[in-house]
């Protein structure tokens, strides 16, 4: 079970809890007391409207089905009132498509399937105060916050993503949950394609475009997703509750995304990605690894600009050297 992060601030977080069974909203108030949140309850979506125009909530979690008004139905509604409203959204019969279909739409920041642990729930919760809170910071004030998150979380300086010994802890943690609680979750790893090449024709650092690169994929991937620095021009982004085929279409997004994303050059910037998912709770550390990032090389062998899963165990051997 993984422990609760600090308040990322000072002030208490106010957070909204709606669902419709009485058991649910008694167990987040035993689990949220004495915490550093300002706790709001509602049995229903139209008792959270009034509260939602009544009072500052930071923080909005609810249930997705409902009587009368849904959880969906919910969470668009209160977007209208505060646009920097997070919302997280639970439920125990979603879709992993159905999910991410919303997260692609920007329905919710984040989703957890009934039952889930709450020392998870919290851990998104600060998280998701902080990446608002910072966002919301002015200029001097983000860099000052960010110093000091680079020095508490271990951040790549250049890209401002996760270190590779960030990386390696968060992939650890994963594997742990997967195994523990039987759920999936998947890797996948890219790199800009022919780079040399377009360092000679743009006259720029290879970091200028990891940065515009990564800062383009962060406003893109979700709230739960780890993107960082795994090694020189290699990234990764950790992908949990995950499986193969949604990390799949997670990927194909995100190469769309760079592919038609306008950087500002003379020249496209597109990526090769490889995705590989952890199934198996047999499967080493580093063959997950290196399987992904044999996946990738097979990408950019067959010319970039691609996504492609291998299956596991091909030549695993032969890549350990890269993890």
């Amino acid at each position: 079970m993984s422990e609760p992060l600090d308040n990322p601030a000072d002030e208490l977080i106010h957070v909204l809890f709606v669902d419709d069974e009485a058991a649910i909203l008694a167990s987040h108030k035993r689990s949220f007391r004495n915490k550093s949140y300002q706790t709001h309850f509602a049995e229903n979506g139209e008792l959270a409207m009034t509260i939602l125009q009544s009072q500052v909530i930071d923080v909005l979690v609810t249930d997705k089905s409902m009587p009368v008004m849904s959880g969906d139905r919910l969470l668009s509604e209160a977007r209208k009132i505060n646009p920097d409203l997070i919302r997280i959204m639970l439920s125990g019969q979603a879709d992993d498509s159905e999910v991410i279909d919303m997260l692609n739409r920007d329905v919710i920041d984040a989703f957890l399937a009934k039952p889930w642990d709450m020392h998870e729930l919290q851990n998104i919760i600060t998280l998701a105060v902080r990446k608002r809170d910072a966002e919301n910071l002015s200029k001097k004030a983000m860099h000052q916050k960010l110093q000091d998150y680079r020095m508490l979380a271990g951040v790549d300086e250049a890209t401002l993503t996760a270190s590779p010994e960030r990386l390696e802890e968060s992939l650890l943690t994963q594997i742990e949950i997967a195994k523990r609680y039987d759920v999936p979750f998947s890797l996948v790893m890219f790199e800009v394609d022919h780079l040399d090449w377009l360092l000679d024709k743009t006259a720029m650092q290879a970091d200028y475009i990891h940065v515009h690169v990564c800062n383009a994929i962060q406003q893109r991937m979700r709230i739960l997703d780890i993107l960082g620095r795994w090694e020189n021009n290699t990234f990764m982004l950790i992908c949990p509750h995950t499986d193969l085929v949604n990390a799949m279409i997670v990927a194909e997004d995100l190469r769309v995304l760079l592919e038609e994303h306008d950087f500002g050059m003379s020249q496209k910037i597109t990526a090769s990605f490889g995705v590989c998912s952890f199934k198996n709770q047999q499967v080493m550390r580093y063959e997950l690894i290196a399987n992904t990032y044999q996946s990738m090389l097979a990408a950019k062998d067959s010319g970039g600009n691609h996504v492609i899963t291998l299956s596991p165990g091909r030549n695993t051997a032969a890549l350990q050297q890269v993890v």
